[in-house]
């Protein structure tokens, strides 16, 4: 099998597609140990950069106010694959759930909000990997971008898609939809400055 990387174009010739439970054996008996990262979109095994130290760092920082901000009937998960189809299974830095989601059968509604760190994969994150988390009916996505210290806010609409995600700069405050009391400014988070 051929592991594509996320920035490049789609392979010219028709790519094998394969189910998110293949994707899991696959992984577990001939990728495991080739490569440190990769996603199933759309059925395509794909090779995701490594995370560099700014994304690391915009983690870092993430995470810790996340364990200190989201309510405790909602459940944050850090950095593992997400489910969401037979042929979608994207592994974002972090999503959180509703407490008592059952993560083998996770439905749309149990994702309260999904966040991306993007240092360099932002095009793709704002674009293709946007239209997909709505078509599996995600009802929020934060795109976070590093290097020019914003966060895209997507909002599922009744029509099934984004439109155009609002932006917020470094000291805007921005408050997640399906969260209550969740909010974040960029320039609050711990070492970043």
């Amino acid at each position: 099998m051929t592991l594509h990387r996320a920035e490049l174009p789609p392979p010219t010739k028709a790519p094998i597609k394969i189910t998110a439970d293949q994707y899991v054996r696959f992984w577990s008996q001939e990728l495991h140990g080739l490569c440190d990262k990769t996603e199933l979109l759309d059925g395509i095994v794909y090779q995701m950069p490594a995370d560099g130290p700014l994304t690391t760092y915009w983690n870092i920082a993430l995470n810790y106010w996340m364990v200190r901000q989201t309510p405790s009937n909602f459940i944050v998960v850090p950095d593992k694959t997400l489910y969401l189809g037979e042929h979608w299974a994207p592994a974002p830095d972090f999503y959180i759930l509703n407490d008592g989601a059952d993560l083998a059968r996770l439905r749309a509604a149990d994702i309260a909000l999904v966040i991306e760190v993007a240092d360099s994969t932002l095009a793709y994150d704002l674009g293709g990997k946007a239209q997909a988390y709505a078509r599996h009916g995600v009802r929020e996505y934060w795109v976070i971008d590093p290097n020019a210290r914003q966060v895209f806010v997507h909002v599922l609409q009744a029509d099934g898609v984004y439109g155009e995600p609002r932006q917020a700069e470094f000291g805007d405050l921005i408050a997640a939809r399906f969260i209550p009391g969740l909010t974040l400014r960029l320039a609050d988070l711990p070492r970043i400055s």
